[in-house]
């Protein structure tokens, strides 16, 4: 049986992940703290080689296993906990009260407080010489604490790509919305009815935009892994986006049509068409409405709730 004593092996694997990456991905690529994980293998390399060389009758299929799971490129901490688990199997008494102790006090700290009882006190009544049945108890831990690690690094991830791509999507809005205020100021004096429209579509992807960034922080303490999966998905974004921008469309129309004067105090709704009256008067109804727009974006009941009065309104049936 031969085993690698030296840390070299270590050092050329750090060279290799010394590579240099472009702008697109520091932005949008995930990367895991390279250190934490050089050390992780160091240390798991170290507790390699001496139980390596308090036994010399380890089983070969196992250490070979062992070997190659070291040499596998890149490093990964799927990769990291495979070698752990594989230690748990070859190492000897000394080895496993050692590790079971680190287990627990990691069981203790990222777990709950009763998988720590239950374990702690099986561990307690297993005699000092059952390795075998403190070997068992050990590898449930870890089984346990690898499945919890993976599972926080899959919501890290997924909450980066969330923020990444819904801060994009902000960015995008603002652009829209200002495109549109240029293009109105500059190619036309007043705004046809089809440039308002514009003016408000890009209003409520603004408000349906700032929304989501808003309330991103809140969103992502509470999700689970599940609800991340979905909330980092491109549909999903673009789904809520649309219906802030459809909400202000409807908006628009009723505004225009004269409905909602119905249910809201007229003083408070722009005069449409704008073109139609003073520039002064126009611009301040221009910002009305966008106003308007951006609360139709913003709050996904807010259309909704003035359907609902609209069509009570409406209703000869629902008439008080």
């Amino acid at each position: 049986m031969v085993v690698n004593n030296s840390m070299n092996t270590v050092e050329n694997k750090n060279c290799g992940i010394a590579e240099k990456h472009t702008l697109w991905d520091l932005l949008f690529k995930i990367k895991h703290p390279i250190k934490i994980l050089e050390q992780y293998f160091v240390n798991l390399r170290v507790e390699f080689e001496s139980i390596c060389a308090k036994n010399a009758n380890l089983p070969e299929k196992l250490v070979a296993e062992i070997e190659k799971a070291f040499d596998e490129e890149p490093w990964s901490w799927s990769n990291a906990y495979k070698i752990e688990l594989y230690l748990s199997h070859i190492g000897d008494k000394e080895t496993l009260e050692v590790d079971s102790k680190r287990c627990l006090d990691k069981y203790q700290e990222h777990l709950s407080e009763t998988g720590y009882i239950h374990y702690k006190r099986k561990l307690e009544e297993l005699k000092e010489n059952d390795i075998e049945n403190k070997r068992v108890v050990l590898l449930g831990m870890q089984e346990d604490l690898h499945t919890y690690f993976i599972k926080r690094s899959e919501c890290r991830d997924f909450g980066f790509r969330t923020r990444v791509r819904v801060s994009l999507i902000f960015l995008i809005g603002i652009i829209l919305f200002l495109l549109s205020l240029i293009y109105c100021s500059i190619f036309k004096h007043l705004p046809t009815s089809s440039e308002m429209i514009f003016i408000t579509f890009s209003a409520g992807f603004l408000g349906a935009s700032f929304s989501m960034i808003a309330g991103l922080k809140n969103q992502l303490a509470k999700a689970s892994i599940e609800d991340l999966k979905i909330m980092h998905r491109n549909c999903y974004i673009f789904k809520r986006l649309f219906i802030g921008a459809g909400a202000a469309l409807i908006i628009y129309f009723l505004i225009q049509s004269g409905l909602l004067g119905h249910v809201i105090n007229a003083d408070l709704l722009p005069i449409l068409p704008v073109e139609e009256i003073l520039a002064r008067e126009s611009y301040q109804n221009i910002s009305v409405l966008i106003v308007w727009s951006f609360l139709a974006g913003f709050s996904e009941m807010f259309v909704p709730s003035l359907l609902s009065k609209v069509e009570n309104k409406i209703s000869p049936g629902k008439q008080n």
